[in-house]
């Protein structure tokens, strides 16, 4: 294994490893919580397996997990950390819209990541 998948693994580790010292963070999470950490876990397993994804997340704010926007905002630099962009909807359809164009990007040739 070489010292870049190690140190994947190690983050990946650090990630799945409650840390109590972290304000996002605490040793029982609510389920909002764990949909935030969703989007990071899945960026480690993925550079673990050799990919290049990023990740992007819109909803209408006014949804019935109301509170998940809130938590998002909350955790922006860690979300920026990993390549996970949060952008809030003006309403469900466009939201709906955004996230359906992320998978598209792949048509237009040239791109970034190996998948969102």
């Amino acid at each position: 294994m070489t010292e870049d998948g190690i140190q994947r693994r190690l983050q990946l580790r650090r990630l799945a490893h409650i840390d109590s010292q972290r304000d996002w963070y605490a040793p029982l999470v609510s389920g909002i919580q764990a949909l935030v950490r969703l989007p990071l876990m899945q960026r480690l397993r993925d550079q673990a397996a050799g990919l290049n994804t990023a990740g992007f997340i819109s909803g209408y704010c006014g949804s019935p997990l109301g509170e998940f926007d809130k938590a998002l905002r909350h955790a922006n630099k860690h979300l920026d950390a990993h390549h996970v962009k949060f952008i809030p909807g003006i309403n469900e359809d466009l939201a709906a819209t955004a996230v359906w164009g992320t998978q598209q990007v792949h048509l237009l040739g040239d791109v970034k990541y190996d998948g969102v």
